[in-house]
């Protein structure tokens, strides 16, 4: 058998189906829709808990060792009876545990010494050093790193960083994501003896390269492939993905998406799998939550659990690439009733330009912008001018914002503005520096997801 596979993921789980199939042997633009009702025909692949110590077990009394930031390279855990020990798993190779440093510095100067945070990376010293070189914030940071592990991540076994193991008195008391390290979390952890919260616990042993509905090739009388399209619930645990197989013993072609909210995987049909600005979305929907996670709302694998999807489908070989992914973008809406679409619309927006004899060409150095940052002075150091354009597009109050990126010099820049939403702000402290926000009407694209409203068909 000769397969070609394209993927990026770690596993792939399905629970509850819905399902379109699709006979093999009617011609694709007339394809039957069947429901698939009977387990015995199409079944989802059983999913494995990465295991390890849990939720109120006992921890064996253990040496942490090649610590650093502490008094001491080494100490054993009943160093910490008596005060709450979160054990905080990361790695310098992943941008959002690296940004989680300075939440747990935080927690840890708040509650001083009782509680005690303790991050642990299986990076050696070398990757260490190199990431405090490079981060002052890491560099900053007092909270004790144990590198170099491997005993721990046996004990507390994890793939999505990063990962909490909260431990009183030497049990388990929970098992979160970053988010749940805060001011409340860690009071209701020293005061009770249970907590409420989702484990999070990661998932590994999927066979992502195979179907999400096991023995489709195995219909009672048929040599021929079951063509078929199905959308299923989140998968707690499992790493979002998304990939691409083509298996040229069966003649098929398999488009998998895991763990993503509807509207980004109507993004990816697009060919938009970097997604587009905030502000170049529009949403015609009675619940936008439903749709758009907020921090500020819920925890985000509780909103994921009810939110996020996987998508898969499995169709001709000779289905063309832009005749499968407008197969998904229709399945998303006849599955979901939504209707995602592009639309470009003539709206007021704002056009970044600049003069070349005034702009401040970079004159190198280690890159550095802090726009994103509540400074009221926001550096630029030999990074690309469209940083501006970017960061002011990911707020929907501000116009689009647009820039020609053909010709995107690295400049040095401090602009004086608190808010990357203070249009006039911008504008003033970008005229030194010839650089204009030029107010125009302009032809923009939006990604547009309206609800139709209509009645679903229970399957």
């Amino acid at each position: 058998m000769k397969k070609i596979t394209r993927y990026i993921a770690m596993a792939l789980l399905c629970l509850k189906f819905r399902t379109n199939l699709y006979t093999s042997f009617i011609a694709f633009s007339l394809l039957t829709l069947i429901t698939v009702l009977s387990a015995n025909r199409a079944q989802g692949q059983e999913p494995k808990q990465a295991g390890g110590i849990t939720i109120g077990q006992q921890v064996p009394d253990f040496t942490l060792n090649n610590i650093i930031n502490y008094k001491t390279t080494s100490a054993d855990l009943s160093d910490f009876k008596g005060k709450l020990l979160v054990l905080a798993f990361w790695s310098t190779t992943c941008r959002s545990t690296r940004e989680s440093m300075q939440q747990m510095n935080d927690m840890q100067l708040a509650f001083k010494d009782k509680i005690q945070v303790i991050a642990v990376s299986d990076d050696s010293p070398q990757m260490i050093e190199q990431a405090f070189a490079r981060d002052p914030g890491l560099a900053s940071t007092t909270v004790p790193i144990v590198i170099g592990d491997t005993a721990l991540k046996s004990m507390f076994p994890n793939l999505i960083l990063p990962h909490l193991t909260w431990v009183y008195n030497g049990k388990v008391k929970a098992i979160t994501s970053i988010q749940y390290l805060n001011k409340d979390n860690i009071i209701s952890a020293q005061k009770n003896d249970h907590l409420n919260w989702p484990v999070k616990s990661d998932v590994t042993g999927f066979d992502y390269k195979k179907p999400f509905l096991t023995g489709i090739y195995s219909q009672p009388n048929s040599t021929k492939p079951v063509y078929y399209s199905q959308l299923s619930p989140y998968l707690p645990g499992v790493a979002p993905g998304y990939g691409v197989e083509v298996d040229s013993l069966n003649k098929t072609v398999r488009t998998w998406i895991v763990n993503f909210p509807a509207y980004k995987i109507c993004l990816m049909a697009f060919g938009r799998f970097l997604g587009l600005p905030a502000n170049q979305m529009l949403w015609e929907v009675q619940d936008k939550s439903k749709y758009v996670y907020d921090e500020k709302e819920q925890y985000k694998d509780v909103w994921n659990r009810a939110n996020s999807y996987c998508y898969e489908s499995i169709l001709p070989i000779d289905i063309s690439t832009a005749e499968r992914m407008n197969r998904v973008r229709l399945d998303l809406n006849n599955f979901l009733n939504l209707n995602g679409r592009l639309e470009k619309r003539n709206v007021d927006a704002l056009v970044l330009e600049f003069s070349r004899d005034k702009l401040p060409i970079s004159v190198g150095g280690k890159p550095k912008q802090t726009l994103h940052r509540s400074d009221t002075t926001k550096v630029l150091r030999n990074s690309s001018l469209s940083n501006i354009s970017w960061e002011m597009n990911n707020f929907v109050q501000n116009p689009p914002v647009l820039f020609d990126k053909s010709i995107n010099p690295r400049v040095d820049l401090d602009l004086p503005v608190e808010s990357m939403t203070d249009v006039e702000s911008i504008r003033n402290a970008l005229a030194p520096y010839g650089i204009t926000l030029k107010s125009a009407k302009r032809d923009v694209e939006f990604f547009v997801l309206t609800e139709n409203f209509k009645t679903q068909t229970k399957n």
